[in-house]
């Protein structure tokens, strides 16, 4: 059976970005030694906040985040 054509399954996707300029301040901040980026949900809305080391170094190279203050938070916490 084939399933109906629908906006959510097929797009356009708006651009615009609520959390762009958050984004840009944490890569920003953390721009030597982290890769970060808002994952999407399978419904195409905003996700977890994650980072990479981009190193590769120490125990633990991925972190997520609900929010960008508590991933800033747990940056921090790792790098000390």
């Amino acid at each position: 059976m084939r399933r109906s054509e629908s906006s959510l399954l097929h797009g356009p996707w708006s651009d615009t970005d609520p959390d762009a300029d958050t984004l840009a301040e944490l890569r920003k901040q953390f721009a030597a030694r982290w890769t970060i980026w808002r994952s999407l949900t399978s419904w195409r809305s905003s996700g977890e906040w994650c980072a990479r080391r981009i190193d590769g170094g120490g125990s633990l190279r991925r972190l997520s985040a609900d929010s960008a203050d508590a991933l800033r938070s747990a940056i921090k916490e790792t790098e000390r």
